[in-house]
């Protein structure tokens, strides 16, 4: 324990004469000529205890245990005056006392209040997280991010990358269970749905919704020539809302639902997006996206929407719009390498992307077409 102290208050002595205006080729000769002197004595120490101690065994067994302390000691040392060189004394210093606390806690465990500390510690590092974080921004809204050290930007990448796996755990534990208990309890057709993993956060004046994809079997190599587009609302403060939002909503599972059993062929894939509550009059809004590579599949498809968007056009406040798009010239459809990261895309307009880089010849990541 004593040699400990010893060694975390020279350390610490170190890292602050770092931090003052003296030159640094002057310290770092000055910290050399220390840990060779001290290195220098400690053999001598071991040597004496080596040779004055009645069981050599032993004593040859503690001393060799000790020069390989006093080896990874010297190199913890020369690390830590390394980092308080090149990157900062200040960083330096919470570097080690985070290491130490997380040493002490694996090793110890929470007990004895050790648990405090913890959370001293954990509101320290939010704390400087949060001013760093606003720095950063001043620095970016500014134009003088360049100026900004890299350890800096690195430290900070690493703090938000620790409190988003933190989070994205506790949402799992919490959420998940949940998420499951509920859906036991909603009828068959409906559902709750939790994203497994953190979105940005837009702004309070963004509204969020949930987007479905359906892609059948086989449609990988089938390309997309035709797209059918929709836009559905209904009036979200109007009384009929909720009775007129369920057939929006029947009417769409209707569609999607003949979709996934097969019945409509020449479909490349399909996209979905409700907003239960969208824009500053607080409409529901239901918008549709469908790539095809039959006209005729696509026709027959309208007219099947038509059908079913039928059971509300009598409704008070529901209103579609819908539009049949071709494009005017050939699609341009690219790929990437998985190696290289060169973009694809074939000599002849409208054909599918090579399968192979041209480059170094390695696999595209062969995306689908929509």
């Amino acid at each position: 324990c004593f040699s400990a102290l010893l060694m975390a208050a020279s350390m610490s002595w170190m890292v602050h004469r770092v931090g003052t205006d003296q030159p640094r080729e002057a310290l770092a000769s000055y910290f050399l000529t220390g840990l060779g002197l001290s290195g220098g004595y400690a053999g001598l120490g071991l040597l004496l205890l080596l040779l004055v101690s009645a069981d050599s065994g032993e004593a040859f067994h503690v001393t060799w245990n000790a020069v390989l302390a006093a080896l990874m000691g010297g190199v913890a040392v020369i690390t830590i005056l390394n980092s308080a060189f090149v990157i900062s004394p200040s960083w330096t210093s919470r570097a080690i006392a985070l290491l130490l606390a997380l040493g002490a806690t694996w090793c110890n465990g929470l007990a004895s209040y050790r648990w405090l500390g913890i959370v001293a510690l954990i509101a320290h590092l939010t704390t400087l997280g949060r001013v760093q974080r606003a720095e950063l921004l001043r620095a970016a809204n500014s134009g003088d991010l360049q100026s900004v050290p890299p350890y800096i930007l690195g430290t900070q990448m690493l703090w938000d990358q620790v409190r988003t796996f933190l989070g994205s755990l506790l949402w799992m534990l919490i959420a998940a269970p949940i998420e499951f208990v509920a859906n036991l309890i909603l009828p068959a057709e409906l559902a709750f749905f939790r994203t497994p993993t953190p979105i940005l956060d837009m702004g309070p004046h963004v509204d969020l919704g949930v987007a479905a994809y359906f892609a059948p079997g086989g449609a990988d190599e089938a390309k997309p020539e035709f797209f059918y587009c929709n836009a559905s609302h209904v009036d979200a403060s109007h009384p009929t809302r909720s009775s007129e939002l369920r057939k929006m909503l029947r009417g769409h599972l209707d569609s999607w639902e003949a979709l996934m059993q097969g019945d409509t062929q020449g479909l490349v894939s399909a996209v979905a997006v409700l907003f239960p509550k969208s824009g500053s009059e607080g409409q529901s809004s239901e918008f549709k996206l469908s790539a095809w590579s039959s006209e005729p599949a696509l026709s027959e498809f309208c007219k099947r929407s038509e059908k079913q968007a039928g059971r509300l056009w009598h409704s008070s406040t529901f209103a579609s719009t819908s539009a049949l798009l071709k494009p005017v010239g050939h699609i341009r459809y690219q790929d990437r390498c998985s190696r290289c990261a060169r973009l694809l895309e074939d000599a002849a307009p409208g054909s599918r992307a090579p399968a192979h880089c041209m480059s170094c010849g390695a696999r595209s990541f062969s995306y689908p077409f929509f």
